[in-house]
């Protein structure tokens, strides 16, 4: 794992640009804010921006944790009910703005409209007695592992979270494909079957378990898929976040899902932030409102 944590000195920096940043917008949707997020995050340390950079460009693994960031139980308010009773400007504002500037290192924030009403900076919350459609509120049963919106052209580079609260130690599973031995699985049928692409010794990969396999997908290429899904079942490992923690996790290299927990909805449930990052926006340009939407209808 990729994993830093900020020193006092580099909060001495970010701090005041967050409480700078927060006199200047009213909530984290502001479409100005979000465009010019790219070059706001260039404020931020060197070190830190150079930690991110790494991540990005050499790939030496497809989960980034970045620690330290003071977020206060007491000053958060609540975990919500429902997803969209957390928007506008919220007590956590300032560790909003910080996620949304690391985030925006890696590339451009963008949000799907079926997916909490097209909200670019998303809340990862139990909903209540009704659960989201989508499956990202708690629930009393694991979120299974998957590649985010595997069979779509333009699913994100990067899936991340930020914890606001997390009391009970939830983990988000997470299985990078370097801790899979891809020498025992045949993956040639997969190749073909565009599962997995890239290097052949250190693929990419676009696979969910939950969507249903293509009629014409042969038997070599479902023996493989088995294979593989097996090896990333047993691969797969619990990443625990605490306030303040961001986690950054490769879209092309890794799944990931949720591990099972039973919500109380008495507001001291875990709370997490959800963004996602594309490196090539221009290829959902024809579901998008303009060149600078950030919206995928």
């Amino acid at each position: 794992m990729h994993q830093t944590s900020l020193l006092d000195e580099e909060l001495d920096l970010i701090l005041p640009l967050l409480d700078s940043l927060r006199a200047q917008h009213d909530d984290i949707e502001d479409p100005q804010l979000i465009e010019q997020a790219a070059l706001l995050a260039h404020a931020l340390p060197r070190e830190i921006r150079s930690f991110i950079e790494e991540f990005r460009l050499a790939e030496p693994s497809a989960v980034c944790v970045l620690s330290g960031l003071p977020v206060e139980d007491g000053e958060i308010g609540p975990t919500p009910a429902n997803w969209n009773l957390a928007t506008g400007r919220t007590p956590a504002f300032r560790a909003e703005l910080f996620f949304l500037l690391c985030a925006s290192l890696l590339g451009d924030v963008f949000a799907w409209r079926t997916k909490q009403d097209g909200r670019i900076m998303q809340n990862v919350l139990p909903a209540g007695p009704v659960e989201s459609d989508h499956g990202d509120a708690g629930r009393k049963m694991p979120l299974p592992w998957r590649t985010e919106d595997a069979r779509s052209p333009f699913r994100a580079d990067y899936i991340a979270f930020m914890c606001l609260r997390n009391p009970d130690d939830i983990a988000t599973t997470v299985c990078d494909t370097d801790w899979v031995d891809m020498s025992r699985i045949d993956c040639d049928p997969l190749f073909e079957a565009e599962y997995l692409y890239g290097d052949r010794d250190r693929p990419y990969l676009a696979i969910d378990p939950g969507l249903t396999l293509p009629a014409s997908m042969g038997p070599p290429a479902r023996a493989a898929y088995d294979d593989l899904t097996r090896a990333i079942d047993v691969a797969l490992s619990g990443l625990v976040l605490w306030p303040g923690d961001i986690a950054f996790i490769d879209n092309r290299r890794a799944v990931h899902g949720q591990e099972e927990f039973a919500a109380r909805y008495d507001g001291t449930d875990r709370w997490l932030k959800r963004l996602e990052i594309s490196r090539n926006l221009r290829a959902s340009r024809s579901r998008r409102s303009s060149s600078a939407g950030r919206v995928i209808r």
